[in-house]
């Protein structure tokens, strides 16, 4: 973008910059990590990261009802105990079932990353 007001006395255009360098990082995987801290990749980033495998997210809000904290995954865990008839293929004895975000259509899973 080219500032129409001011230019340079060479006879060029000054190239106005949208947002500061440093609001790149707020918009980055760093502004929600666990890790920014203690991250052994630099935080003096020229553009934002999409990408880090060292990237771990917060587990979520604490719920409260009546009293008691409980979080969100703890109360995924908590709505069937034995399931593991229900699904076919790797969620049948997988340990993150109870807790897995994915799909798990009729056919089943057979392959999956998150598979403990």
């Amino acid at each position: 973008m080219k500032n129409d007001l001011h230019p340079t006395p060479d006879g060029d255009w000054n190239v106005v910059r949208i947002a500061p360098q440093h609001q790149a990082s707020t918009i980055s995987l760093c502004s929600s990590c666990l890790h920014k801290t203690t991250c052994t990749f630099p935080n003096d980033r020229q553009t934002p990261a999409f990408f880090c495998e060292e990237f771990e997210i917060d587990p979520g809000p604490i719920l409260k009802k009546a009293g008691i904290e409980t979080s969100a995954q703890t109360a995924l865990a908590e709505s069937t105990d034995d399931d593991s008839d229900s699904f076919i293929g790797l969620c049948g004895n997988c340990d993150n079932r109870k807790t897995c975000g994915y799909p798990k259509p009729e056919g089943g899973i057979w392959h999956c990353e998150e598979y403990l």
